[in-house]
């Protein structure tokens, strides 16, 4: 099927404390994709886990780390506009 575009949704990803995952392994396994879409975890009671202080700074670390990958790779990258307020990269929803 060449020159079909082929995309990865991770969302909703986990941090460590919802499930433990290498990310850089697994993201390393996707360099066959044209365009990755990353959010993070807004569900049940996870979600709280989610917005915890280390929580995000864990997603500041992976959102770096999937650009980066992106990049190497030629790779694009899509952060859901949720997860770049959460992690303070766009500014609050306005009412």
């Amino acid at each position: 099927m060449e020159g079909n575009k082929v995309f990865i949704s991770m969302e909703p990803s986990p941090v460590d404390g919802i499930f433990k995952q290498d990310f850089g392994d697994l993201i390393s396994k996707m360099t066959f994709a044209d365009l990755i879409i990353f959010g993070m975890w807004n569900y049940k009671d996870e979600g709280r886990i989610a917005k915890l202080p280390e929580s995000i700074a864990q997603y500041k670390q992976n959102i770096q780390t999937l650009r980066e990958f992106g990049a190497r790779h030629n790779i694009k990258i899509h952060i859901k506009s949720d997860t770049l307020r959460a992690i303070g990269e766009l500014p609050p929803k306005t009412k």
